[in-house]
């Protein structure tokens, strides 16, 4: 397979930290970002939790959602797309009946 040259821009001190980092663990910073780029290829998603410090009022809710769904299907097989649009869709209806009561 061919190879193709990438450049990224980045704080000066985080280059030499991560170059640090990859010295340390015998692995180049171009070694390092291609395993990063294929592992979120394998999974089709960053391979770790992004977010605010402090968390987002969005990103507590997706965890309030997955939570719900996690309990609803935990002795079933993976829900499909059907299923989960089902339940997104019940809880919209129930945070709207709640705000309609506040």
């Amino acid at each position: 397979m061919s190879q193709v040259a990438f450049s990224i821009r980045m704080d000066e001190k985080l280059k030499k930290d991560f170059g640090r980092f990859c010295e340390e663990i015998g692995m180049s910073m171009s070694t390092a970002f291609t395993v990063f780029a294929k592992e979120v290829v394998r999974e089709g998603r960053i391979p770790f939790e992004v977010g605010t410090q402090g968390g987002s009022r969005s990103l507590t809710a997706f965890h309030a959602l997955r939570a719900q769904a996690l309990e609803r299907f935990r002795n079933r097989p993976e829900p499909d797309l059907d299923e989960i649009n089902a339940l997104i869709a019940k809880t919209r209806r129930e945070r709207a009946e709640q705000a309609v009561l506040t």
